[in-house]
């Protein structure tokens, strides 16, 4: 705050906030809408700091949550304060894949994404294995980042930690979340299944204030209709796309031209501001300088 122009003014300016952290992922069979919470990541928590000490944070979602959950209060602020504000990245997809092979029958394999970074990351979810007689539907193992601690993962799973996502506990996989300064990296696999050779794609989780990666069969675009990242603010409203749990949306191949469902990503976390300054960008936008 101390480099921006306050044209002289010295007094304390109060400084509404709308918050939300970043959006849990959702985990699906290819072709099914089944959701299985057990391999969904989950967001990482958004926060202001002011001069270092925390003021307010909005949890990370947890898969299978019904809604965001949208924080709201005011601080002060004055010229020689320092304010950061740390947006959560969604928890990258999960999916549940298989291979035929040939006796007893299938093999399942239920892999989660990564949690989505922020001020602390949100854990990822569990890895299954089951041989021929299929994965059940479960509850979440995840949790989203909170304004304390890190999301936790199922048992033996790295949990979220001080501004970094957790990775999914299947190190075989290395689907990790993401670094806080950018998106996690896609891990992909294949194998054949039964019908024909199939690469299958694990999301890594969002870095901050960015939404987490798909999973699903091929390698899964990004959804169009969907932002990677917190519009400008125009009003003291958050943005439809923060804190967006994922969902099932359909992709076509271009390689082969076949339509597949894709597991999305949770959505950005976002923090919106109100107030009245001697300039209107006193506090700037997150992609000013």
């Amino acid at each position: 705050m101390s480099t921006r122009n306050w044209n002289g003014y010295t007094k304390p300016i109060n400084v509404y906030y709308k918050m939300t952290g970043g959006g849990a992922s959702f985990a699906a069979l290819s072709g099914s809408s089944t959701f299985f919470g057990q391999f969904a990541a989950a967001g990482g928590s958004s926060a202001i700091l002011k001069n270092g000490g925390l003021v307010a944070f909005g949890p990370g979602q947890t898969p299978g949550a019904a809604s965001r959950t949208v924080r709201s209060g005011t601080f002060t602020v004055s010229s020689g304060d320092t304010l950061l504000f740390i947006l959560g990245g969604g928890g990258g997809g999960g999916l549940v894949s298989y291979r035929y092979t040939g006796s007893p029958g299938y093999e399942y394999f239920g892999i989660s994404g990564g949690g989505g970074a922020g001020y602390y990351g949100g854990g990822g979810g569990a890895f299954e294995y089951s041989n021929g007689v299929g994965i059940s539907a479960g509850v979440s193992t995840a949790t989203g980042g909170t304004g304390t601690a890190g999301g936790t993962s199922a048992a033996g799973g790295l949990n979220g930690s001080l501004y970094n996502g957790g990775r999914e506990t299947y190190s075989g996989y290395g689907a990790y979340g993401g670094s806080g300064t950018a998106q996690g990296a896609y891990t992909t696999i294949g194998h054949w299944t039964g019908y024909g050779w199939q690469a299958y794609q694990m999301g890594g989780g969002g870095g901050q204030g960015r939404t987490g990666n798909p999973s699903g069969v091929w390698g899964c675009p990004a959804d169009p209709a969907a932002a990677t990242m917190p519009p400008t603010a125009t009003d003291f409203e958050l943005s439809p796309g923060a804190g967006k749990h994922g969902y099932i949306y359909n992709a076509v191949n271009p390689l082969d031209g076949v339509s597949y469902n894709c597991n999305a990503g949770g959505g950005y976390g976002e923090i919106v501001l109100q107030y009245q300054a001697p300039t209107c960008d006193l506090i700037p936008q997150y992609n000013q300088d």
